[in-house]
């Protein structure tokens, strides 16, 4: 039998006094079979390595993100850069009467399992950063919580460890894949309705009558979650709002608190951080949405979780059976199976869940809003800058006056400091009234503070397009520092390279010490001309003391109420571009089955804008223009450009939804894919269907917003997701093919493409 290392253990050796005899031993016991010899060979290399590699320095019984608390004590702390999460394992219990506590090999498997979760180890060497590391361990605790919750159905008590195995989360996760994680592990509709049910005979006929004379009841007309009548829907708004369940005075909508119903689940975990999904039936008023139209989607509107999501579960769960080789180790008498889970086993039991990535929006609704935040910020960016200086300097300055009234300035007395251009373009108003007239005087321009968020979105959409970068990482620039060369007007020196200042949300040191890192990227001079107008606002602010450098970014949000400047935030970015796509005016569905549906563009979508324009060139002879744009003077070189500075899963996006568009164009067509005629047999055989009928975007949206319970053919979006799933696992691949042609009247030689569907797998 072979000896282990004892002084190892004891640190009396190092990787450079190791013996050639001491690391064949350690060779040998990693290939043994035996699971005990083969982890404690593991983890003295381990030792031997920690002084050296990060990867193996983490310590999973003392790790570095728990704050004023240690791995032995029953509450931990987390914190983040806004809070502190406390994790209370006392509060537990299992079956509802033995504590989490009084079961301590339970425990320190659940422990173990947090912990090991966000070791360097586990996720391919990298120390994370506190946001990413809070989300692993949210995605542990919520698998946790589905053992608690199942505790007394998998007799956990009496079965212990050998009660949590393969089956037992397979069954949570396919419940999991196909209603998401309110519902797969908490049930939470179901425990509302029983919650209501128990509660609502506390209301009197009287009490609900002068609930709804100022609440009247009006029926909701959607699809219901809850298995509720007319009346019992009554009496549960009448006892929610005796309950104080609803933030009255802040919503026009009125909503449960979204926190109400958290205490239903106070025997678990992750609840805390749960977005349980709103209960529309239960809103004292119909929504009344600050869009024109509804949405078209931008992600897949079902009920299933994505692939990657499930894939991402799968791997937590995998994590157990180090977990259970490293609790064994000190416990002895655990008893386990192997966990053995495959995405496929999911996958076969829930056939519709999707990848969850967000859809590509079409071509010419990107296109279109490029060119419409540009033309925006060019005839408009300088006036209403100017405009605001103006305001916004006159207000600090009487601010303290009594004599001044916020209430006339903004009635009309706000006109007399605005530019002749802006009073030109049609602002008379200070805001536009919510009323149904709203969209089409938005158009009109007579909003001052409307033309403010257009200004923004605009500039929000022409960075989003160009540098494809991430809401995050725009929302973040800075305020004054964003552009380099610093403190030089691109419209006077047009010849310079000009850089965006981005730190990279994605990219960075981890840990305690949670650095981004810093991008400097190449950005063209036109954008950089709007960049520097924004930053000399930015510091005119400053330097009038209307704002303090700490509380703005580059692009910041307006309270119209108040006149306050500050940091935008993600909820009020999207407001704006959805301003700016109705006053834009961006692509409609129509569909005489259903409501108008906009496109309503998020951020996401324009990052596969640069990728968009090299695929889609010649229906618009854009090669030429994109590449001047780009520096680039050879097409194969700014292919190259595009294809390594786009985040792999967006080209791939960009493929898909091209081979959609074009998928049934003749020969002759210029945007023609050569091969594609195989496309249709690989679809088939790959997916196992046996015909495809691919809708226009209008019956497709009537498929995509409609509950279908039969398989139907593949509609515009099952087309595309499955083209990028052919794309993805290196089925299919469509690129460019280039050549030289002559010049009919210079006869000389340029260089052109045509795209080609490659076929990996006959």
């Amino acid at each position: 039998m072979l000896i282990f290392n004892k002084d190892i253990d004891n640190d009396e050796k190092t990787i450079y006094n190791l013996t050639i005899s001491e690391l064949d031993i350690l060779k040998k016991l990693l290939k043994s079979e035996d699971t005990t010899q083969n982890f404690a060979a593991q983890r003295q290399i381990e030792k031997l390595l920690s002084k050296h590699i990060d990867e193996f320095n983490y310590n999973i019984y003392c790790p570095h993100w728990l704050y004023e608390s240690n791995f032995e004590d029953n509450i931990w702390f987390i914190k983040n850069k806004k809070y502190i999460n406390k994790i209370n394992f006392e509060d537990i219990l299992i079956e509802d009467k033995v504590k989490l506590t009084e079961i301590p090999e339970l425990l320190n498997i659940f422990k173990t399992w947090i912990s090991i979760s966000v070791s360097p180890k586990m996720n391919s060497g990298k120390i994370l950063k506190p946001n990413t590391a809070i989300q692993l361990i949210n995605r542990i605790l919520t698998l946790i919580d589905a053992i608690i919750l199942n505790s007394s159905s998998i007799s956990l008590l009496n079965r212990k460890t050998l009660a949590i195995d393969s089956n037992f989360f397979k069954d949570i996760l396919i419940n999991i894949s196909k209603h998401g994680v309110a519902i797969g592990v908490y049930n939470y509709f179901n425990k509302v309705e029983i919650y209501l049910l128990q509660n609502i005979s506390s209301i009197s006929e009287e009490e609900l009558k002068k609930f709804e004379a100022k609440y009247p009841y009006k029926k909701f007309n959607g699809e219901r979650t809850l298995n509720l009548n007319d009346y019992q829907i009554r009496k549960s708004k009448a006892y929610l709002y005796k309950k104080r369940a609803y933030k009255v005075e802040q919503s026009n909508k009125i909503n449960v608190n979204s926190g109400y119903f958290k205490k239903l689940f106070l025997n678990s975990f992750a609840y805390k951080n749960m977005r349980f999904p709103i209960i529309e039936e239960l809103a004292l008023h119909p929504l009344k949405s600050r869009k024109e139209y509804d949405f078209v989607p931008v992600r897949n509107q079902n009920n299933f979780m994505s692939t990657r999501n499930i894939e991402n579960y799968i791997s937590s769960l995998m994590l157990l059976n180090t977990v259970f080789l490293k609790v064994e180790h000190n416990f002895k008498n655990i008893t386990y199976q192997k966990i053995q889970i495959r995405i496929k086993d999911i996958i076969s039991e829930a056939d519709e869940i999707q990848l969850g990535r967000y859809t590509t929006l079409p071509s010419e609704v990107v296109f279109k809003a490029f060119k419409d935040a540009f033309h925006y910020l060019q005839e408009n960016l300088n006036h209403i800058l100017v405009s605001f200086l103006k305001i916004l300097s006159y207000y600090k300055g009487v601010l303290n006056n009594k004599s001044f009234s916020l209430k006339d300035f903004k009635s009309g007395d706000f006109i007399n400091l605005i530019s002749n251009k802006s009073k030109k373009i049609g602002i008379k108003y200070w805001n536009i009234l919510k009323d149904e007239n709203f969209h089409n005087n938005l158009r009109k321009n007579i909003g001052l503070c409307q033309a403010y968020y257009l200004i923004c979105s605009s500039l929000s959409i022409v960075i989003g397009t160009i540098m494809a970068r991430r809401q995050s990482e725009i929302i973040l620039l800075d305020p004054i520092h964003s552009l380099f060369p610093p403190n030089t007007n691109p419209d006077q020196h047009k010849n310079i390279q000009f850089y965006l200042n981005i730190k990279n949300r994605k990219t960075g040191i981890g840990g305690k010490y949670n650095i981004n890192e810093n991008l400097t990227l190449p950005i063209p001079c036109s954008i950089a001309v709007f960049i520097y107008k924004i930053q000399n606002f930015n510091k005119a602010l400053i330097n009038a003391n209307i704002v303090k450098l700490e509380d703005i970014k580059l692009i910041n949000s307006f309270n119209k109420h108040n006149l306050k400047i500050g940091a935008i935030n993600q909820t009020t970015y999207n407001h704006y571009l959805d301003y700016f796509c109705d006053y834009t005016q961006t692509k409609i569905i129509n569909n005489r089955k259903i409501n108008m549906k906009r496109f309503y563009i998020r951020q996401h979508q324009l990052r596969r804008f640069f990728a968009m324009l090299f695929f889609w060139s010649k229906s618009f002879d854009g090669l030429d223009c994109l590449s001047r744009f780009l520096g680039h003077t050879n097409i194969e070189q700014l292919y190259n450009y595009i294809s390594e500075n786009t985040h792999g899963e967006v080209l791939l996006g960009v493929k898909a939804r091209y081979i959609y568009e074009n998928y049934n164009l003749s020969p002759n067509h210029e945007l023609y894919i050569d091969n594609i005629e195989k496309l249709e047999p690989i679809i088939k055989k790959y997916f196992h269907i046996t015909s495809i009928d691919i809708l226009s975007e209008s019956d497709a949206l009537e498929s995509y917003s409609e509950k279908i319970d039969t398989n139907y053919l593949v509609n515009a979006k099952s087309f595309e997701e499955k083209c990028f799933i052919l794309l993805q696992n290196h089925v299919i691949d469509l690129k460019p093919m280039f050549f030289s042609v002559s010049h009919k009247e210079t006869e000389l030689k340029l260089r052109n493409f045509k795209l080609i569907l490659e076929i990996n797998q006959e």
